[in-house]
């Protein structure tokens, strides 16, 4: 199989469509293969820089849509599922397959995402004194879930059609996270079998919600890792032990002196993990009187999901 990142072209091969090959942000890549066509996500570019990420986001895709038979979407972050409204917008009539978790976080997600791209619109409008309009709005991400087929076991095979076939490992990178092995068959009933890890997560994670990354044994003909915090000075155990003793300390002085405590916080998955932490440090403390309160509605949204979803895990 040829793998050539830039250009569009009609021979069989792996195409990075999005910018994940040389960014960590805006995953999409296209895999071409006896006449199917596979999308490995379809994620937003995010930056800092508005009218940046308004450029790259809009760009014509560098394949045709309706000609997308599967999109896999292996966890819910914006940079790996954002593009989905833009996608069935212009003509995607395919399956997108994910985990009942995934789809479910999608739905928030997603239309909380449409308040953004409106108001970063207004924005550029407002700078540039000419209009730009949002990427999608509510309608268009409604229409996602029209093609939205959940998958949630790991290391079974799951067979789409006679060409292309999959199973999931799991990853500790979020909730409903996956890593995928793409299984390719061609004519002759040769297999060609690919994995692709998303946002690789932990082997020992100390998230209270998730199960620890695995290694998946079999083989693979071609690997496609990607590892947002790969930097080989990430925190360790014993690092990690001192920053929730400094959290705490940091609370208990803020409250002693009368104040509030604020913490900016990812709205999903984060926001979680940092309520649970708090519980486990206060709940036994009858001194502690202190309202903790979730100041967002995405956050607030997740939080509640949680329950149910945690369960379906």
């Amino acid at each position: 199989m040829s793998n050539i990142a830039k250009k569009k072209n009609k021979e069989d091969g792996i195409y990075f469509c999005g910018k994940n090959a040389d960014d960590v942000t805006g995953s999409c890549i296209l895999i071409k293969y006896t006449g199917k066509q596979i999308l490995l996500e379809c994620g937003m570019f995010q930056s800092n820089d508005y009218l940046e990420s308004y450029k790259v986001n809009s760009k014509k895709f560098q394949f045709n849509p309706s000609d997308i038979d599967y999109v896999f979407i292996a966890h819910v972050h914006q940079d790996h599922m954002g593009l989905l409204p833009r996608l069935v917008k212009e003509g995607f009539r395919g399956k997108i397959i994910t985990t009942h978790v995934t789809a479910e976080l999608m739905k928030p997600m997603l239309l909380n995402s449409t308040y953004i791209l409106q108001s970063e619109a207004n924005t550029l409008s407002n700078k540039y004194k000419r209009k730009y309009l949002p990427l999608y709005g509510e309608e268009d991400v409604m229409k996602v879930f029209d093609y939205v087929y959940e998958y949630d076991e790991t290391n079974e095979i799951f067979i789409l059609d006679d060409i292309v076939s999959f199973q999931w490992f799991d990853n500790s990178h979020c909730i409903g996270a996956r890593q995928l092995q793409l299984v390719l068959t061609d004519s002759n009933g040769n297999k060609n079998s690919i994995l692709y890890t998303s946002d690789i997560g932990a082997l020992n994670t100390e998230n209270h919600y998730l199960q620890n990354t695995i290694i998946p044994e079999s083989y693979n003909k071609i690997s496609i890792m990607e590892s947002t915090y790969g930097d080989a000075s990430r925190e360790n155990k014993k690092t990690r032990k001192f920053d929730l003793e400094h959290l705490k300390s940091a609370i208990d002085t803020v409250l002693e002196r009368g104040g509030t405590v604020i913490m900016p916080c990812f709205s999903f998955s984060r926001t979680q993990e940092i309520l649970t932490i708090i519980y486990e440090m206060y709940h036994n403390d009858p001194s502690f009187i202190y309202d903790v309160v979730i100041d967002s509605m995405l956050s607030c949204q997740i939080t509640n999901l949680y329950n149910s979803l945690l369960d379906s895990i």
